[in-house]
């Protein structure tokens, strides 16, 4: 786990996952262009994690079946 790890907020389970799956808090942030140790980008990278899970954790706009 990266030190900037614990700048993580608290996580429902499908946000968890979706970090999880990104390898982590710092690395998750760090996709997207921010800063995990910023508090502005931590707070835009949770709003990220959040709508990501409000859509199923389905970051891929191509909707293919």
């Amino acid at each position: 786990m990266a030190p900037t790890d614990a700048h993580q907020p608290q996580l429902n389970e499908e946000e968890t996952r979706i970090v999880r799956d990104a390898g982590g808090w710092t690395a998750f942030s760090r996709s997207y262009g921010l800063d995990p140790t910023d508090p502005e980008d931590n707070d835009e990278a949770y709003a990220i994690v959040q709508e990501l899970a409000a859509r199923g954790g389905d970051d891929d706009d191509d909707d293919e079946d």
